[in-house]
């Protein structure tokens, strides 16, 4: 499942529009989109009050960066500022075409390639996945890109040489223009 902020204001970005906790209640303002594709996964349905805490602090930091009005930039995001979540960083770049988005790894942070068993930075999603793991993953970055809110998974994973794998995962949408997506700034928090 993904949690996606839906609130009454419409005409602003979510930066704008909530404080921490969303709306002071459970679920307020939330709501749950099911994962598509046969990948198996055991999501949790969980308000960002419930979510890992590596997750809401980027949560935070994110809404700490987002400008009057528009969605924050990756000029907004220091590194020094958030030493403590940078082994469990990933930025992805946006690259748009009529086909749709298409995404690339810019940074895998250490402690992802330590529980993953591998780096991707500098790889597009489909040298990086395959077959169900690539539909959902692109799934996910995607409807980042299209509701322009933060998403937020639980995923129970698969991935070739391991185990599965519980991890949860937040991604933030970025714009250096402060309107089109150009990358996505998330974390992965594992269990």
């Amino acid at each position: 499942m993904v949690w996606q902020c839906r609130h009454t204001q419409p005409d602003l970005p979510l930066a704008r529009q909530t404080t921490w906790p969303c709306d002071g209640g459970q679920n307020d303002g939330w709501r749950a989109v099911a994962s598509t594709g046969d990948r198996t996964e055991l999501a949790t349905h969980k308000a960002p009050g419930e979510w890992h805490p590596l997750a809401r602090q980027l949560h935070v930091y994110w809404l700490s960066k987002s400008p009057l009005g528009r969605l924050p930039g990756r000029e907004h995001i220091d590194p020094l500022e958030m030493r403590y979540l940078l082994p469990h960083l990933l930025l992805v770049d946006v690259v748009g075409n009529d086909a749709g988005p298409r995404f690339r790894f810019r940074v895998c942070g250490t402690r992802n390639v330590e529980r993953l068993g591998t780096d991707d930075t500098g790889k597009w999603f489909e040298e990086a996945f395959e077959g169900d793991g690539l539909v959902e993953i692109q799934r996910a970055y995607a409807a980042c890109v299209e509701s322009r809110e933060p998403q937020y998974d639980s995923v129970n994973a698969r991935f070739v040489g391991k185990e599965y794998i519980n991890y949860s995962r937040l991604i933030c949408p970025l714009a250096a223009d402060g309107e089109t997506i150009d990358m996505v700034v998330g974390v992965l928090c594992f269990d």
